[in-house]
């Protein structure tokens, strides 16, 4: 049997409990002070429970973890565990976080009281400590295989809560309070996030007013501290205090109103989203960044061009962590936020959707309540996104709830009937092993406002889903199964968004032409590809005048197949149709030919008043490939643009309507035109407003732009032109000076990416001044890049380049590189003049090998 160390009753700790605890804590005496009556009391023979409570924010977990790492406590104990618990816990994932830590097996098949049992076997050979961590209410621990009753070993369970009652009703022998620190500890605590600056004479008197108002509250406090850091204006500490002085209420709404001062100091609406959306995973789950990032990115929070997104996205994690509003950890792989946290953030999406991004393309608008009101009701979203749940919540956990977020899990089935007054929306998106949605399902949920069904595998809509007459939004993007919407869908007649982008239906039904107060619509034809196939489809993918009735809309995408008939047929006439909606703000749309493009900006009003602000249009007999010759980073980058003309097989004669759109466009892609041996036959004055560029497969291009100014062009991609020989002249340079990113690629005749002019002036200099990324692959012939200087270069991609052996010259002209990806067996073949630079530029280079490259 294990005994307790001779520390435990000491009044110091080990440096690695103090570790734990934090460096404010040598200084506080709060937290040691709690930690050694706990300690204090495990030692206790008797009484097997032991409760800490205090309000959010105190350091209840942090003290519970300071027990996780002490190595005195390991040695006393067989068993450490430590469990946190959700507010909706669930039986079996408490009995699956135990097993986890006793390293159980459990099998699928195996009941909830036989994994308990399992559990009890386990847990009664050894002595055990047990932390349970945020517990809302009462939990039987038998019944999740914990012996509590009689701990004969000398076991102890220890228990964080908010209310000592909590605490009472688990029977704990000993409840012990957190206080609030005292005014000198909370000083310390917020100086020591602020730095000096609150030490000048004209900011400390309003700084120590507004550490009173924290309440001696950790985490109030460093919060706070931390949004005020580096703000030497007076007049908005008098702001700040003045806005909590206002604030009243219990220790909790406190809490949240304080930490809200946090979330208003970020930077911008594209940090409040992240964070946002951050709290829509599950209540305590660790969340590896990369993958956080990647999903700011997928829903479109974080934009830009691929090579940076990431950065953005690192950066904005760093912002959060900064601002206390993310906890990292000690590796920075992952992040977490804290349960106050998340109630601040799920109560801003619940009074606010429309000022949240995420949420805000579903035209969702704030409850009736009042805005404080809302504030303060926790539990109105039910978020557990990204969890990796099976089941969807027991019916009990929807009472009374608001919002429901269950984003990328992996739920099969539904309950077949929920009662859910309150609930208005519900976000089902990314369960990928949802097959079907029972037909009863809505009838108990009759005030939906939006309901999300993207990336499942549904086939049909239930039929409940039609008596939902309050519903504004009915989101149904990447479900690759569903095929036919049904007329019913004309019932919802308050529909303002119906979103079936990426989601091939075989036609639009007649009803949709009902939906009066529709504002946006976005819809893909894209049927089978074999005229087999589409002989036994709809042959209507729309009627006649339906586009026209909906005169509300502000937002229309269009997608089909190339080459459809049934897309053909009727392209001419929906494109009249199209001109009559004088609200059109933005439009995605395929002209089979430029004729009807020409149709199109003669008619209509939006084009005409310029009120058409988003395009994306795709003119000419457009192409299916299995593979793109444009890299999908690259296609990523154009599709993030607002404007964009994508030209297919144009012929010889450049039609009047492109070079229109292109006076307008921000992004153009060139795509398979066999006769063009220029961009400037396009006119270089329609060509102004460019930042995006790309041209692939143009046979008779040998020269992208022999003169003029591309100065707003942020991006240049070049694909399989094989009479390129080079990209840029050197008196060609100082015009692209907002240059980012260059990619040359499957350019057969590319000799030099920088062509050297004879007759250019002696000591002419230029540069590109602003490029970031280059990426050259599959140039059989280029032998030089160019020594120009590149001062802002950081990124290089190099592949399959035989002929260029010798870059000395151009990395010496590259200072600022960071990072240089090629195949290695290249990188050492290369001629190195001085083996110096070499060695500087070893530690930058990152083997690829051919196999990793994607195209």
């Amino acid at each position: 049997m294990k005994t307790a160390p001779e520390w435990f009753g000491n009044r110091s700790l080990p440096d690695a409990v103090l570790k734990v605890l934090g460096r404010r804590a040598r200084s506080t005496n709060l937290k040691k002070s709690t930690l050694r009556r706990i300690l204090g009391h495990v030692r206790k023979t008797s009484g097997g429970k032991v409760g800490i409570y205090g309000v959010d924010g105190i350091g209840k977990t942090t003290v519970l973890k300071a027990l996780i790492g002490c190595p005195e406590i390991k040695s006393s104990f067989d068993t450490v565990i430590y469990v946190s618990i959700s507010r909706y816990w669930s039986r079996r994932k408490l009995l699956n976080d135990i097993a986890r830590q006793l390293s159980l097996d459990l099998l699928n098949s195996e009941t909830d009281d036989e994994v308990a049992e399992k559990l009890l076997e386990s847990l009664q050979s050894r002595k055990f400590l047990l932390l349970l961590d945020d517990v809302f209410d009462y939990i039987d621990l038998e019944a999740v295989g914990v012996p509590s009753k009689d701990l004969k070993t000398g076991s102890k369970i220890v228990l964080a809560a908010q209310e000592v009652d909590v605490c009472s009703i688990m029977g704990v022998s000993k409840a012990i309070k957190i206080a609030n620190l005292s005014s000198e500890e909370a000083w310390a605590l917020f100086r020591d996030q602020v730095g000096r600056l609150v030490d000048s004479t004209n900011i400390q008197p309003i700084a120590q007013a507004i550490v009173n108002e924290c309440h001696g509250i950790p985490l109030n406090l460093i919060a706070t501290g931390k949004a005020l850091r580096n703000v030497n204006n007076a007049i908005i500490w008098k702001l700040t205090l003045h806005d909590f002085q206002s604030i009243g209420g219990n220790d909790s709404e406190n809490t949240l109103r304080l930490l809200k001062f946090s979330y208003d100091r970020l930077n911008g609406p594209v940090t409040k989203s992240c964070f946002l959306f951050s709290a829509l995973y599950q209540e305590g789950h660790e969340i590896k960044v990369s993958e956080l990032i990647q999903h700011w990115i997928q829903e479109g929070l974080i934009t830009g061009h691929l090579a940076y997104v990431n950065k953005k996205g690192q950066k904005i994690v760093n912002d959060l962590v900064g601002a206390s509003l993310l906890e990292s950890s000690s590796d920075g792989v992952f992040v977490k936020m804290h349960q106050a946290i998340r109630d601040l953030a799920l109560s801003i999406i619940s009074t606010k959707p429309e000022n949240f991004q995420f949420l805000a393309k579903t035209g969702l608008r704030a409850t009736s309540e009042g805005k404080e009101q809302v504030l303060m009701r926790r539990g109105i979203v039910l978020s557990r996104s990204f969890a990796g749940i099976k089941e969807a919540p027991e019916e009990k956990e929807w009472k009374g709830i608001g919002m429901v977020f269950l984003m990328g899990n992996c739920i099969s089935r539904l309950p077949e009937k929920l009662s859910c007054p309150h609930l208005v929306m519900l976000s089902l998106e990314g369960n990928v092993k949802l097959t079907a949605i029972p037909d009863s399902f809505f009838d108990g949920i009759r005030n939906l406002q939006v309901v999300n069904l993207s990336n499942t595998r549904i086939r049909t809509l239930p039929t409940s889903v039609f008596g939902l007459s309050k519903l504004q939004a009915l989101v149904l993007c990447d479900c690759p199964l569903f095929m036919d919407l049904p007329p019913e869908i004309g019932d919802l007649e308050h529909l303002e968004l119906l979103d079936l982008q990426g989601t091939d239906v075989n036609n639009l039904p007649n009803e949709v032409g009902k939906l009066g107060f529709l504002k946006i619509l976005r819809a893909s034809f894209y049927g089978p590809v074999e005229c087999i196939k589409q002989v036994k489809l709809s042959q209507a993918l729309l009627s006649h005048e339906t586009i026209s009735s909906l005169l509300l809309l502000n937002e229309l995408s269009i997608s089909a197949r190339p080459g459809d008939p049934r897309w053909n047929n009727i392209a001419e006439s929906v494109t009249e149709e199209v001109t009559y909606l004088k609200g059109l703000t933005s439009l995605h749309f395929y002209f089979p030919d430029a004729d009807i493009l020409e149709l199109f900006i003669r008619r209509s009003a939006s084009w005409t008043l310029k009120s058409l602000t988003k395009f994306k249009f795709v003119v000419g007999v457009n192409i299916i490939r299995i593979v793109s010759e444009v890299p999908k980073e690259v296609e990523f980058d154009y599709d993030k643009e607002d404007r964009c003309l994508r030209y297919v097989n144009g012929d010889s004669t450049i039609h009047d309507a492109i070079v229109r759109v292109l006076n307008r466009a921000s992004a153009f892609y060139l795509d398979n035109h066999f006769t063009v041996n220029s961009l400037s036959e396009f006119g270089l004055d329609n060509m102004k407003e460019l930042k995006f560029c790309i041209a692939t497969e143009c046979p008779s291009i040998q020269g992208l732009v022999p003169r003029g100014s591309f100065n707003r062009l942020r991006s240049l991609s070049v694909h399989k032109c094989p009479k390129l020989k080079y990209v840029f002249t050197e008196t060609l340079l100082d015009h692209f000076s907002n240059l980012e990113e260059l990619v040359v690629e499957d350019c057969e005749s590319v000799k030099e990416i920088v062509k050297t002019e004879a007759d250019s002036d002696e000591g002419f200099s230029a540069s590109l001044t602003g490029l970031n990324v280059m990426t050259v692959k599959h140039l059989p012939e280029l032998r030089r890049i160019g020594n120009e200087p590149w001062p802002l270069l950081e990124q290089v991609n190099i592949n399959n380049c035989p002929k260029l052996k010798n870059l000395g010259d151009f990395f010496r002209s590259a200072g600022a590189v960071k990072e240089i990806r090629a195949e290695k067996g290249w990188w050492d073949a290369l001629y190195w003049e001085e083996t110096a630079l070499l060695s500087k530029l070893q530690s930058k280079f990152v083997a690829v090998n051919h196999e990793d490259w994607q195209r």
